[in-house]
């Protein structure tokens, strides 16, 4: 598949796990430890769910966001910086969600790899072009007022003003969750004082990711939905598809003709699917092998963590 022209990798949790990070729905995932994620809903209804969810990422942030790229991560990041992957089609107005990030100077925009995931590790192994499907975990955004923050000040905010009842709490076993909270063994958390917005002072903030029971953007969706148009080829790394954001853009992809194949350890959505190539192996070293053969030796990669 690789040969072809142009690639458009979607990636999800099962890319991450080898990182360290938990998923919920694969064969070890958070799911079969009894977690469940917050709804989106139910987060901005309640002032105790959010109580209760800056509680506990408390304790699972730092072990998240520190989290380091995995061999699969760096393979992806060198087969997009010698161009084995990715698209360029024509920039549209419709693809920007805001002003901060307004594309400007050029009328293309590229896109190699659609993620699921909010962990910013394609980042962090050097991938330029990528779309966070699910948002980034590593700010904020006022639910009033609209202004985005970073994530590690606003958890610095959240030690400081909650030092005595963090300095009080355990931790379960197996405690780190996807989505960078952490399982606690109380469920009292009235007392978790939890800062406003920096900038208006009186809305509260949620992480700048989309929640389960919550929808994509469309500006997100228009784009993975072009960028997959314009491919020859979509690779699934890492996903059971079972999310719908993501296997929909699996489907128009099948549907179109389009050559379609899925690593991934467990089924997928797009088992069974005429025509779909499926290997059924760890995401990281079967993509340093691919890597490997495709990439010359002496080609390095310029990382980058933004």
């Amino acid at each position: 598949m690789l040969s072809q022209q142009n690639i458009v990798v979607i990636t999800g949790a099962g890319l991450s796990t080898e990182s360290g990070i938990p998923d919920y729905r694969g064969h070890t995932g958070s799911y079969h430890e009894g977690h469940k994620p917050v709804l989106h809903d139910q987060f901005l209804a309640s002032d105790t769910n959010r109580r209760r969810y800056w509680g506990r990422s408390m304790f699972g942030w730092d072990k998240f966001i520190n989290r380091q790229p995995n061999q699969g991560h760096t393979a992806l990041a060198l087969l997009e910086q010698h161009g084995k992957v990715g698209v360029t089609i024509p920039d549209k107005l419709e693809y920007h969600e805001t002003e901060e990030n307004f594309y400007f100077g050029n009328s293309l925009q590229s896109l190699a790899i659609i993620t699921q995931n909010v962990d910013r590790l394609h980042h962090k192994a050097g991938s330029r072009d990528v779309i966070e499907l699910h948002g980034r975990s590593d700010r904020v955004v006022c639910m009033h007022c609209g202004a985005y923050h970073d994530r590690n000040e606003y958890q610095q905010k959240l030690y400081q003003q909650n030092r005595e009842w963090y300095e009080q709490q355990e931790l379960q076993q197996h405690s780190l969750r996807p989505d960078g909270d952490a399982e606690l063994r109380t469920s009292d958390y009235h007392s978790v004082v939890v800062p406003p917005c920096p900038t208006c002072t009186t809305g509260f903030v949620k992480p700048d990711v989309v929640f389960f029971g919550d929808a994509v953007p469309k500006q997100r969706v228009e784009l993975c939905r072009d960028a997959v148009a314009a491919a020859d080829a979509v690779l699934v790394v890492g996903t059971s598809l079972a999310v719908y954001s993501a296997h929909r853009h699996v489907t128009a992809a099948h549907q179109a003709g389009k050559g379609v194949a899925v690593l991934n350890v467990g089924p997928t959505r797009a088992d069974g699917l005429e025509g779909v190539m499926s290997i059924a192996a760890p995401a990281g070293p079967t993509l340093a092998a691919v890597a490997e053969q495709l990439v010359p030796p002496a080609m390095t990669l310029a990382t980058t963590t933004r």
